[in-house]
C-alpha cells in the first residue's frame, strides 16, 4: 500500500449506456467525482477514457461490481468483469474491484438531498465517486 499512497486513483461506475468516472487518493483520503463517459454500440467511448487515464496517471483503478443483495452475480457482473480486464489490458495499470451494492441508490438519493436531480450524468459520476471513496475507507481503516 505505500507505493499506492501517493498515487492517483481513478474508480468506474459500469454501466450499458454510461459509465461514471471519479478520482481520488489516499494522502487526503478523499475521491471527488470527474464526470460520465458514454457507451455506444455496446463499447465504452476509449477516447474520453484514454484522455482520463492520460490526464490522472492513475497508479490504481477501482471499479464496483454488481452484485445481489446475497451476494451473487448479478446480470452485469459479466460485462463489469469484462470492462475490468479491458482497463486492465489498454492501460497496463491493475484495476481492483468492490461491491458496489446500492452506490447508484445512495448517489441518487444524495441528489435528490442536494436538491439536483437524481438521475443522469451526475448520479453515474457521483456513484463512481462513492464506490471509489468506500474502498479508499476501507484502506485506511487497514492501517489504523
Amino acid at each position: 500500500m505505500l507505493a499506492l499512497s501517493k498515487a492517483r486513483l481513478l474508480g468506474f461506475d459500469y454501466g450499458r449506456k454510461r459509465i461514471g468516472v471519479a478520482s481520488g487518493q489516499l494522502v487526503t483520503a478523499t475521491a471527488s467525482a470527474l464526470e460520465t463517459v458514454r457507451v455506444h454500440k455496446k463499447q465504452p467511448d476509449w477516447q474520453r477514457l484514454d484522455h482520463l487515464v492520460e490526464q490522472w496517471q492513475p497508479g490504481l483503478m477501482v471499479l464496483g461490481i454488481s452484485r445481489h443483495a446475497d451476494g451473487t452475480d448479478s446480470p452485469l457482473t459479466p460485462k463489469i468483469r469484462e470492462f475490468s480486464e479491458q482497463l486492465q489490458q489498454r492501460y497496463e495499470c491493475e484495476v481492483e474491484m468492490i461491491d458496489e451494492y446500492l452506490s447508484s441508490s445512495e448517489a441518487s438519493q444524495l441528489l435528490r438531498d442536494s436538491g439536483a436531480a437524481p438521475e443522469g450524468d451526475h448520479l453515474d459520476a457521483l456513484a463512481a465517486q462513492l464506490i471509489l471513496q468506500s474502498w479508499i475507507d476501507q484502506q485506511v481503516r487497514r492501517v489504523d
